[in-house]
C-alpha cells in the first residue's frame, strides 16, 4: 500500500452491515445458467383474454425465450416453435417471482423451488404447481392469446 492510499476504517455495525447486503445481494443473483424474462410489449387485456405478438416480443423467436406479463404476474413461455405456455409467475411456495428458465426449469429465485415448462414442481420446497393458463397462436399473425380465466 502506498502512503496516499488512504485506510478506511469501518465500525462492526457498519463492516456487518456491508456484509449482510453482500450476502443479500449473493443470495438474489441466478447463477443457475438461467434466462431472466424481459418485460412483455405490446400487451393487450382485454377481460379475461390477454394478446400479444412475437412480432413485438423478439424473446419468443428463441428457443426456450419468454416474457414476463407483470401487469397479471403471467410467464409465457415459447416451448417449440409456434407453441406457447402461459403459466403464472407467482411461486406457490412464498408468492415470489418466478422469471428465470434454463431451458428445461423455471426456478424461483427466493427459495429455489423449480417448476417445468408445464409449470409442475420438479424441486421443492413449492408443493403446487403453477397455475397454467390455456393458450392459442396464431402463425398468420404472431399472435398469441392467453386465457385468463
Amino acid at each position: 500500500m502506498s502512503p496516499e492510499t488512504p485506510v478506511v476504517v469501518l465500525s462492526r455495525r457498519e463492516f456487518a452491515r456491508l456484509a449482510g447486503l453482500a450476502c443479500m445481494a449473493a443470495a438474489c443473483s441466478t447463477d443457475d445458467g438461467g434466462l431472466t424474462a424481459p418485460t412483455a410489449t405490446g400487451v393487450t387485456i382485454n377481460g379475461n383474454t390477454m394478446t400479444l405478438t412475437v412480432g413485438d416480443n423478439p424473446t419468443l423467436n428463441q428457443s426456450n425465450g419468454m416474457v414476463l406479463v407483470p401487469q397479471r404476474s403471467v410467464l409465457v413461455l415459447r416451448v417449440a416453435s409456434g407453441q406457447y405456455q402461459a403459466l403464472s409467475s407467482v411461486c406457490t411456495h412464498q408468492g415470489c417471482t418466478v422469471s428465470t428458465f434454463d431451458g428445461s426449469r423455471l426456478t424461483c429465485p427466493c427459495h429455489g423451488s423449480q417448476f417445468n415448462a408445464s409449470g409442475t414442481v420438479a424441486k421443492g420446497p413449492a408443493t403446487s404447481a403453477l397455475r397454467a393458463f390455456p393458450t392459442t397462436f396464431d402463425s398468420g399473425t404472431g399472435m398469441i392469446s392467453v386465457n385468463l380465466s
